[in-house]
């Protein structure tokens, strides 16, 4: 199960995961990580229902002992090889 929000939006699809959509935010700022400045960690969690999740688990629970296939390929592409790739182009752009 996986939050469709923030980066999870980047690999989390419905063929791959069990999407729980979120219901809003909930305000955690501290001031010092978690400040409504920031371009991340900008103060708010993401909740979600107790429903949701409650389905998503008997869903999940639904597919135990079958192979996600959306998974596995999704792993042999998402290596660390590839992360660092994904950096150093993000950081060579900004150069």
């Amino acid at each position: 199960m996986v939050l469709n929000e923030t980066s999870h939006k980047d690999w989390a699809t419905k063929d791959n995961s069990i999407l729980i959509e979120s219901s809003g935010t909930i305000p955690c700022e501290d001031g010092v990580f978690f400040t409504n400045q920031n371009d991340f960690n900008n103060g708010v969690f993401y909740s979600w229902s107790e429903e949701e999740a409650i389905s998503a688990m008997e869903k999940a629970e639904s597919k135990v002992g079958q192979v996600n296939t959306d998974g596995v390929e999704m792993g042999d592409t998402m290596t660390y090889g590839e992360t660092t790739k994904a950096i150093l182009s993000l950081v060579s752009s900004k150069n």
